[in-house]
């Protein structure tokens, strides 16, 4: 919120934020970013709970409403009752993966007495620009995060003296290959941190030019470190990564220990879940970087790690044969995960 004393008055703006992130629905839908700029408001002006009340009669007195017309309805009712402008900020809207057409065709339409205004981010998705770019009211901008890059180099560089001596070649060569992608300069950096026994000069000799082909790095970088581990082998780190690239939710550890079983016939009136359930901390070892652990479910950690899961083999850019086959098994198939995870059963 900007303001310079207390009190509705001297309030000039009041911002709301809401931040996209896929795998969850509270976290990837259109009504659950509008649900939760209803909550920020009513908690902000409780006389606007009135009209949440109202919504509730009107609708059969659900609790729980799911509707994005339903809510927009009851938010831009809320805005135009506010005292002062509302600017929204909402983060990554290319992981918003459920009603974004929905939420487009919202902001693309927004009545032009409503004093709200909506700042965005995204990548550039087709449906996104083609939204943003057809509506005259709309001013759209190319980010340039170089400057926020560089800081996060130098500042991982100063943190780790191994890091020390390779200080220019870090900071000349992963801005440049990285083309801007934050989350680029992010992997980059924890996988020459990953293992002692990483040579950092010659990795720094030829980074990955994209962001899939450093997740194709990264795989072949755990093959490596798991190789003489029966329990954090390719089996495991595979059905993991299916299960939870396919999974309408996230789930828990010891959900997960459904798809961690070796052998289908592990499976039987006596099995027990629990009995197999995964530490944290184990499933954050199988999967490196691609995965995290958020209030106790399984996350990606970014949505083009589940993006490049879901691609082709032929789209991989690993030239060795050996090593090209040993990535594509870990691509996910939808329909042969389906049948996959059907055979093995489930929660």
């Amino acid at each position: 919120m900007i303001q310079t004393t207390r009190g509705y008055s001297s309030i000039k703006h009041r911002v709301l934020h809401f931040f996209c992130k896929d795998g969850s629905p509270a976290t990837s839908t259109a009504a659950a970013i509008i649900a939760n700029l209803i909550d920020q408001l009513v908690a902000e002006l409780k006389s606007l709970f009135t009209i949440l009340n109202t919504a509730r009669e009107k609708n059969a007195k659900s609790t729980h409403c799911t509707d994005f017309a339903t809510l927009w309805t009851i938010f831009l009712d809320m805005v135009r009752q506010f005292p002062t402008r509302i600017i929204v900020f909402v983060d990554a809207l290319d992981e918003c993966t459920a009603q974004r057409s929905d939420f487009l065709n919202a902001l693309t339409s927004l009545p032009a007495e409503v004093d709200v205004r909506f700042c965005v981010t995204s990548r550039n998705y087709p449906d996104i620009m083609k939204a943003f770019t057809e509506c005259l009211d709309i001013r759209t901008a190319e980010m340039t995060p170089e400057d926020d890059i560089t800081r996060y180099l130098e500042d991982s560089v100063d943190k780790h003296e191994e890091l020390h001596s390779h200080r220019e070649e870090i900071l000349e060569k992963v801005p440049r290959r990285g083309a801007g992608m934050f989350r680029y300069a992010v992997l980059i950096i924890g996988e020459l941190l990953s293992s002692p026994c990483v040579n950092i000069s010659k990795t720094l000799e030829s980074p990955p030019a994209t962001l899939n082909e450093m997740y194709e790095r990264i795989l072949l970088r755990l093959d490596a470190d798991t190789a003489r581990d029966i329990w954090a082998g390719r089996k495991q780190r595979k059905r993991i990564l299916q299960w939870v690239c396919m999974a309408k939710r996230p789930l828990n550890a010891e959900e997960l220990a459904w798809g961690c079983l070796l052998d289908v016939d592990a499976i039987d009136e006596h099995f027990e879940p629990a009995s197999y359930k995964i530490q944290p901390d184990k499933v954050l070892e199988i999967c490196g970087p691609l995965l995290e652990i958020v209030g106790g479910r399984v996350h990606f950690t970014h949505l083009s790690a589940k993006e490049f899961l879901l691609s082709k083999p032929e789209d991989l850019y690993t030239q060795d044969k050996t090593e090209r086959d040993r990535v594509a098994g870990y691509l996910v198939n939808a329909t042969h995960a389906h049948i996959s995870i059907a055979m093995i059963g489930g929660p």
